[in-house]
């Protein structure tokens, strides 16, 4: 049931993309090949983007970004972020409340070195009502095209198993 529930908040937060369940959903496994899985070695930690030593930098041009991008807003904005491996340069945000998703480079301590995700470049920002197409054939030879179901995997990643930030908007807390 909890899987369904997950299922189709992802499906939901694409809507737009006319996903289905089964564009999401990979096919069951024999019980050989869950014995594999069982028997595989664990893959290697995940890190938290709120363990980060930016993450004072990271929320704070957050909040640039929302008071810019969103001055009317009512309501608090919601920053889901994939966990990445320790080795990895980047990872997936996704704005639930402006449907995108953004591949952001990793920053440092300082807000300059995340300033670079105010203003993405170079197909760093995936607008999910307009950059969605339904299949890889789809895509074809686009440089800002993606499939649904790479986004589908991307917010799943970014809801499900990542961190979750939320940014109250200035206008709501009279700040």
């Amino acid at each position: 049931m909890l899987r369904f529930l997950i299922l189709s908040y992802v499906t939901l937060a694409v809507g737009c993309c006319n996903f289905t369940q089964s564009s999401i959903n990979k096919p069951e496994k024999s019980s050989a090949e869950t014995s594999q899985i069982t028997n595989a070695k664990p893959q290697l930690a995940q890190q938290s983007i709120l363990d980060h030593t930016g993450i004072k930098a990271l929320k704070s041009v957050l909040e640039q970004i929302v008071n810019t991008d969103t001055p009317n807003a009512q309501s608090a904005q919601h920053f889901f972020v994939a966990r990445y491996g320790k080795n990895e340069s980047r990872t997936y945000l996704y704005w639930r409340e402006q449907r995108e998703l953004r591949i952001i480079p990793l920053g440092g301590d300082t807000e300059a070195s995340w300033a670079h995700i105010k203003n993405p470049s170079g197909g760093q920002l995936i607008d999910l009502e307009e950059d969605v197409v339904a299949t890889e054939a789809d895509v074809g030879s686009s440089t800002y095209l993606v499939s649904q179901p790479w986004v589908a995997q991307r917010i799943y990643d970014a809801v499900v198993n990542g961190d979750l930030i939320i940014v109250e908007h200035k206008n709501k807390t009279g700040e």
